[in-house]
């Protein structure tokens, strides 16, 4: 594996890491609120960045199909 691959990788988890941090001390019901009406909820937020981060990781660099 080469050394740009390794260390997106290291990146990707230390943040993931932080998001797992600053969500973990939420309360669930916070995690789905919406604080105002033309926002979305942080879990929303969050469904859609992994929804991105997936197709853009796995369907457009590593060439698979987008389930």
């Amino acid at each position: 594996m080469n050394s740009f691959i390794k260390e997106s990788i290291k990146s990707l988890d230390t943040q993931l890491d932080i998001i797992q941090t600053c969500i973990s001390r939420l309360a669930d019901d916070d995690i789905w609120k919406k604080f105002r009406q033309e926002t979305n909820s942080i879990g929303n937020l969050c469904l859609h960045f992994a929804g991105s981060e997936y197709a853009f990781i796995v369907s457009i660099i590593g060439g698979k199909p987008f389930i």
